[in-house]
């Protein structure tokens, strides 16, 4: 499952956001961006936000599915303060989250469509057939809708 990078109001137009590592290689611990010279010293010791590098780490190990605090220990081995890593962490599991309350929603919008669409049909060839003759059951379109509708709801009910 894709996890997206949350969007953060402290990055500026001009950041760009660093490519994922290719998906064969491991994914290194090289997490923070190199210090910038003219920043001078006093900037250098100020906390800084964590760098697109790091989420991306984070999703990659998320992914391999090492668990949250294993990644957050990951994290803080990296340089990251405790708290700037359970931010991180918070914030992926944040969109995670909402990725599968979304998948869920639209999952069950879509099954619902589908097994009131069998419904219709069915409802619509009986009532033709009513004087005699041959009608339509779309047990397809009812019980496909209906797995659809609630894996939707499972889906929702876990995000």
């Amino acid at each position: 499952m894709f996890l997206p990078v949350p969007p953060r109001p402290d990055r500026g137009e001009s950041e760009k956001v660093a490519p994922p590592p290719p998906a064969g290689e491991p994914a290194t611990v090289d997490c923070a961006p190199p210090p910038d010279p003219a920043a001078g010293a006093q900037a250098l010791r100020e906390p800084q936000p964590p760098s697109d590098r790091i989420y991306h780490f984070a999703i990659e190990q998320m992914r391999a599915g090492v668990a949250p605090a294993e990644v957050e220990q990951s994290l803080v081995r990296c340089g990251l303060s405790t708290e700037a890593a359970a931010a991180v962490v918070g914030d992926l599991k944040r969109a995670r989250s909402e990725a599968l309350r979304e998948a869920g929603r639209k999952n069950m919008r879509y099954g619902a469509m589908w097994c009131v669409g069998g419904v219709v049909v069915t409802v619509l060839t009986l009532q033709a057939a009513a004087g005699g003759g041959q009608f339509v059951i779309a047990w397809g379109a009812i019980l496909f809708g209906a797995i659809q509708f609630f894996r939707g709801l499972g889906q929702s009910a876990s995000g």
